[in-house]
């Protein structure tokens, strides 16, 4: 394994999740300085057009997550600005190298990945594919996963050299503080029109602008106020979601019982229920008029054919 690059002890420290493995990210990209929130930029520039689909592998793996990844068949060029702003790991990325992502169990089991991911398209849609749900991610619209559960990522055109994506990276602990579920955060998508998401990506954005300037406190408390962006942002589009909630439920289920309570007297529903007259169970009718004649007799007795069954509405006309 190389030994630590100049940034890892402090800023690039927050974003890494995969050790050095390959010398060239070394040789090529990695050269961070010691200031706290030092700016890192890796460019395939300098790369020869046959290495740099492996490279930028490689370089994604060193300071974000490791992926499974599909190249792009032409003329693959990319650039990533990343730079850690307290706890919270922020990276642009511009251009076409991979035209998929993919992280599946064999990627996950070698990963320790304490953190959220939010993925926001700046330039160019994506499909998002979670479990047995597909979400088609356009211009503005972000998504969050869970790294280590599977999804797939691809772009909807993939050779589009002009494609740009931001990608935050959030302490779990953090943002699973601020949300009432947290497993729902696996897959979520974040969609442009609300305001709440554009104010996210701009927030993201000017930190990643300025986080070379930024003191220790002034980074923490940048990262706090992204973290209460991102739970916000998370509950409106939960909101707009039509699946019931736990509280929805538990109250559901207190109204039946006080229901059945002042109607019944019996709220587990025993064997001393009393059922009013008219209520028919199963083609047999009862009622208050049918002394002495058990529930269950009535509904076993086999009727003969053609016969009548009685009713009050006959005994009152008769």
């Amino acid at each position: 394994m190389d030994s630590p690059l100049p940034g890892d002890s402090v800023g690039e420290a927050a974003l890494c999740d995969w050790p050095v493995e390959s010398p060239r990210v070394a040789a090529y990209a990695l050269s961070g300085t010691s200031r706290w929130n030092a700016m890192i930029v890796i460019t395939t520039d300098n790369v020869p057009p046959r290495e740099r689909f492996e490279f930028w592998r490689d370089s994604i793996a060193r300071t974000a997550l490791q992926f499974r990844m599909e190249p792009v068949k032409h003329a693959p060029r990319g650039e990533a600005r990343l730079a850690a702003v307290g706890g919270l790991g922020v990276m642009k990325c511009d251009g076409s190298v991979a035209a998929r992502y993919t992280r599946t169990l064999a990627e996950i089991g070698r990963s320790q990945a304490p953190r959220y991911f939010v993925q926001i398209q700046l330039r160019t849609q994506c499909v998002l594919d979670h479990g047995e749900k597909q979400s088609l991610v356009a211009v503005g619209d972000g998504f969050a996963v869970d790294p280590l559960r599977e999804f797939d990522m691809r772009f909807a055109a993939p050779e589009n050299p002009h494609k740009r994506v931001l990608v935050a990276g959030f302490r779990k602990e953090a943002v699973a503080a601020r949300v009432a579920r947290p497993d729902l955060i696996h897959g979520a998508v974040l969609r442009h029109s609300r305001p709440l998401m554009r104010l996210l990506t701009s927030y993201l954005l000017s930190g990643l602008e300025i986080a070379d300037e930024m003191t220790p406190e002034g980074a923490a408390l940048f990262e706090d106020h992204a973290v209460e962006l991102l739970a916000q942002a998370l509950r409106e589009s939960w909101a707009e979601e039509t699946r019931p909630s736990e509280a929805w439920r538990e109250a559901l289920f207190m109204q039946a019982c006080r229901l059945i309570r002042l109607c019944y007297g019996d709220p587990g529903l025993g064997a001393s229920l009393h059922f009013p007259a008219h209520v028919d169970l199963g083609g047999g009718i009862v009622s208050d008029e049918d002394d002495g004649e058990s529930l269950a007799k009535r509904q076993t007795e086999p009727l003969a054919p053609q016969q009548e069954v009685p009713t009050n509405r006959a005994k009152r006309n008769g």
